[in-house]
């Protein structure tokens, strides 16, 4: 699981763990999660975590809009 979401966020699978551990288990629940949240529990920056939160934010969408197409 943490593999497919590194992939899905363009970061590390060691990151992608860090992120499940913290209850991160999809785009959905990272959405929620705030950016000083993430810095501070993954150990990177304010610009690393507003870019994570971004990727999420565009899955999140662009599920919703497949689910709306269906």
């Amino acid at each position: 699981m943490a593999h497919t979401l590194g992939e899905q966020l363009g970061i590390s699978d060691e990151l992608a763990e860090k992120i499940t551990l913290f209850g991160g288990v999809s785009a959905e629940m990272i959405v929620d999660m705030p950016s000083e949240f993430l810095v501070d529990a993954l150990e990177i920056s304010e610009d690393e975590a507003n870019s994570i939160l971004a990727r999420a934010q565009a899955l999140v969408l662009e599920s919703a809009t497949l689910a709306g197409q269906g």
